[in-house]
């Protein structure tokens, strides 16, 4: 299950359910984001709870995607569970 894809227009990230468990997080290496820390990684994320934190840490350092859309799928606002 995708959750952001690349041809989202303004998504720097491609985020998924992973067929092999958890979620997955690749994010663009563009030289538009270079500047940001962690462009071109890769992220798997075990929890959906880890999954969404690490949206959180995403999105306050300046990536682009929709975020808003993304929490909605996953069932929230983007809060994180305790």
């Amino acid at each position: 299950m995708s959750y952001c894809r690349w041809q989202h227009p303004g998504c720097d990230l491609y985020c998924y359910a992973d067929v092999k468990g958890g979620y997955t997080t690749h994010i663009t290496d563009h030289e538009r984001v270079s500047h940001i820390e962690h462009h071109g990684a890769t992220f798997r994320d075990v929890t959906l709870a880890d999954f969404k934190r690490r949206l959180q840490q995403l999105r306050y350092l300046g990536y682009e995607a929709p975020f808003e859309e993304i929490f909605a799928e996953l069932g929230g606002d983007g809060g994180v569970p305790a």
